[in-house]
């Protein structure tokens, strides 16, 4: 399998790496036919990989950085969620917002969403920027984008609770045994905790 890399990576940044030839055929195959959404922090917000996704027909959902310009476009939205925080006295008050953006290195202009939180501690702005048409902004930041957060989450648990990431066998078929009976053990316990059933 060969693998392009769109950027190259650095200390800080994670590089996306996209498969040619059968494996990307199978990888698309299953995003468009499925209507899959691909999800990504905000280091995967690269005109190049924007650029693949749109052209490829792939939708995504990409962490967006913040900057002075984008957050002036949803102030009116951050400003009255500010204000009802304060006049209501509730610890947190969360709306959504959405705009359209052209950030300098795009060729295009694309759908950013916002998630503007206002809490006793001050004001949290987090941005993403989609290809996605369809749906309210709250649907695209939680349902979405936050997906890949709860992804992350359990794989997380998957180590912690499993020690799931030894891999001390000499043998890489021992391991990959290993790991594919740790997979099924943590199904077991979540399937269990999703039915309300104590682990």
């Amino acid at each position: 399998m060969r693998v392009r890399t769109i950027f190259s990576p650095t200390f800080r940044e994670k590089a996306v790496q996209l498969c040619t030839g059968d494996a990307m055929r199978l990888c698309m195959a299953y995003l468009t036919d499925e209507g899959q959404t691909v999800p990504g922090d905000g280091h995967y917000a690269r005109p190049e990989a924007m650029g693949w996704c749109e052209g490829n027909g792939i939708q995504y959902v990409f962490g967006l950085s913040g900057s002075k310009s984008l957050s002036r476009k949803v102030e009116e939205t951050a400003d009255a969620v500010r204000t009802e925080r304060a006049v209501e006295d509730r610890d947190v008050v969360r709306r959504y917002a959405e705009t359209r953006l052209r950030a300098g290195s795009w060729n295009r202009e694309r759908r950013a969403v916002a998630r503007i939180e206002a809490t006793r501690l001050g004001l949290d702005i987090r941005f993403v920027v989609t290809n996605v048409a369809r749906g309210s902004a709250e649907w695209v930041y939680d349902s979405l984008y936050c997906a890949r957060g709860q992804a992350e989450n359990l794989i997380k648990l998957h180590k912690a609770q499993l020690r799931s990431d030894r891999t001390s066998c000499r043998s890489p078929l021992a391991n990959q045994m290993r790991l594919v009976l740790h997979t099924e053990v943590a199904r077991e316990i979540w399937t269990g905790r999703l039915s309300g059933f104590p682990a």
